[in-house]
């Protein structure tokens, strides 16, 4: 059974970035275009937007819950000597 790939329409994906940039707003977070889950996300959105026509104006935030937001907090604490596993201080 194959499967489908469904993808929002250019509405449905304005309207998703518009939520997320208020909610960010709300947050404290301010001139970004809005929240996605992932950098490939934003990349592909950024994509879309140029063959639409529409120029790059601000940048994107990436979800704190995303696979590269828990790997870049791994690795600041790893840099800072401490273990992300148990967030004690590692021996050297």
């Amino acid at each position: 059974m194959p499967g489908f790939i469904s993808r929002p329409t250019r509405r449905e994906r304005e309207e998703r970035l518009a939520e997320s940039r208020d909610k960010a707003a709300s947050a404290g977070i301010r001139n970004v275009e809005g929240v996605v889950r992932r950098t490939e996300e934003a990349y592909e959105i950024e994509r879309a937007r140029a063959r639409e026509g529409m120029e790059f104006k601000r940048p994107f935030a990436v979800s704190g819950d995303s696979p590269e937001a828990k790997q870049a907090e791994q690795d600041l604490l790893r840099k800072a000597g401490i273990d992300p596993e148990s967030y004690r201080p590692t021996n050297g």
